[in-house]
């Protein structure tokens, strides 16, 4: 191990050992660290003119996540049904859930950004964290992302039984997804007819992109409206966070 941090000097050696303690493990090739903790509002350039930020580890970050923790429920729930399963990791792998894992191991302390002081809404740590896990899978492999993720994310960082627990807000998971993919929203909530019946009942539909994807009803607005953010969470994606 030491003798990994000797080819390191300066601001890289600092930048090893910080990593280092976050991952728990020796990492191979700082470069890919580098980027997965460099936010795109540093607007840094390759010697090619090419961005370097960790947008595309991200993308890579998000997947190795998603299958890692499904594969770990999977085993860790075996009598569990699949609504189960889908609700317990969405919730594990949602943006705000991400972003206070992204706190708990300090990559506030190490990531490059000119926003993330003024800007707290952008999701930058739980971004990050993906690409981090990107990072450590183009680095050490597969094994090395799931070790991570399972025991320092998973056991360390995430109390399972408390968001077990935790009542979805499937309404606020919805319009997150919507933000974070930059699709249009529309609610679409009435009061049905009812011929001789003294309890209100509401009916809503959830329109994307002018498409419908799922419906609700409820015996106010607010509860059709989650009923019928619920059934388009199920239509979209199960694993939308």
């Amino acid at each position: 191990m030491l003798l990994k941090s000797l080819k390191y000097k300066g601001k890289d050696k600092e930048f090893y050992l910080a990593l280092k303690s976050t991952l728990g493990f020796s990492p191979r090739n700082i470069v890919y660290y580098k980027k997965a903790l460099t936010h795109k509002s540093v607007k840094e350039k390759d010697s090619y003119g090419i961005a370097i930020n960790n947008e595309r580890l991200e993308f890579l970050g998000d997947s190795v996540i998603d299958t890692v923790v499904a594969d770990f429920l999977f085993n860790k729930y075996p009598m569990e049904d699949e609504g189960f399963l889908t609700n317990l990791r969405s919730k594990i792998v949602k943006r705000t859930h991400l972003d206070k894992l992204g706190k708990s191991i300090n990559l506030d302390l190490i990531i490059k950004s000119s926003t993330f002081t003024t800007n707290k809404n952008s999701h930058i740590l739980g971004n990050a964290l993906e690409a981090l896990v990107g990072a450590i899978y183009l680095d050490k492999g597969y094994k090395y992302s799931k070790i991570f993720i399972i025991e320092t994310l998973l056991k360390k960082h995430i109390n399972i039984k408390e968001l077990k627990e935790t009542e979805e807000n499937f309404k606020s998971v919805l319009i997150e997804y919507i933000q974070h993919n930059k699709l249009k929203l529309e609610y679409k909530t009435e009061m049905q007819k009812q011929d001789n019946v003294s309890t209100k009942k509401f009916e809503s539909i959830v329109i994307i992109n002018g498409k419908e994807k799922g419906k609700g009803l409820g015996f106010s607005k607010k509860e059709a409206e989650q009923n019928a953010s619920k059934d388009s969470l199920k239509n979209i994606d199960i694993s939308i966070k």
